[in-house]
């Protein structure tokens, strides 16, 4: 299968060289910087093009890799023959179906990771989330998904809003808690590396069983000394902290 990209920035390039080393043809990469256009396409044997209108009504899929707030705007600048004929997919887990509706034949094809520069994972490990707008294009995303060896999962309407936020929870937020403990510990003079150990044993337990039968800590034993003790250590050196931790610690000690 024939895939353009449009939008060569992290996800664009991690789909773009799945695809490729999958088997599939990458035709041309779109982007609003000439020199990435060209990296992605001589890294996977495509044609970079520097204007939408330049795109080529000959790919089966078209992959649109853009920022969510850009979806519909790069939609509507793409030429009416490729919009009319050609199957246009979104790559964002906060964007609905909806998106896409300028076209005639459209789809969700979200890779539930987070993706930096330069990161190029194996996607057999990573669920890909699918909608599409008929029975006959899901199919085919099954198959797209399955030709890069990927467990997929279809997702109705509804449920994507709640699956991007619980992503945001365990993914962003978790990632801003483990910025603070750093902090933290850089402040105390400790190198943060002796969280590390931590850090991962407690994602690792989740292959065992639910996050709640897991939890541990002063908030979920109603150590009250423990706590005043952190209290008081914000307050003095992460002000700003502690209205964080006194909510979080409600929440434990309610919630579980």
């Amino acid at each position: 299968m024939q895939i353009h990209i449009i939008g060569t920035g992290k996800v664009g390039q991690a789909l773009g060289h799945a695809f490729f080393q999958a088997g599939h043809t990458i035709g041309q990469c779109y982007s609003r910087s000439p020199q990435k256009a060209q990296k992605a396409a001589l890294d996977l044997g495509g044609q970079a093009v520097f204007a939408l209108d330049q795109l080529q009504n000959q790919a089966g899929y078209y992959l649109l890799a853009v920022h969510d707030r850009a979806i519909a705007e790069v939609l509507a600048q793409l030429p009416e023959s490729i919009r009319l004929e050609r199957l246009i997919l979104h790559c964002s887990g906060a964007t609905p179906l909806s998106a896409l509706a300028q076209a005639q034949q459209y789809g969700i094809f979200y890779p539930l990771q987070s993706f930096h520069e330069g990161y190029l994972p194996n996607l057999a490990s990573i669920p890909i989330c699918l909608a599409a707008s008929s029975p006959t294009f899901l199919d085919q995303l099954k198959d797209l998904a399955q030709s890069l060896g990927c467990r997929y999962h279809l997702l109705a309407e509804e449920q994507w809003p709640a699956l991007h936020l619980a992503a945001v929870m365990v993914n962003n937020f978790s990632n801003y808690l483990f910025a603070m403990g750093q902090t933290i510990c850089e402040q105390a003079q400790i190198d943060p590396e002796i969280l590390f150990p931590l850090i991962l044993q407690t994602a690792q337990r989740l292959e065992e069983g639910p996050a709640k039968d897991f939890q541990t800590g002063p908030a979920i034993r109603g150590d009250q000394s423990s706590m005043q003790k952190h209290q008081a250590y914000l307050a003095e050196h992460q002000p700003q902290l502690l209205a964080l931790y006194q909510l979080l610690s409600q929440r434990i000690e309610e919630d579980l």
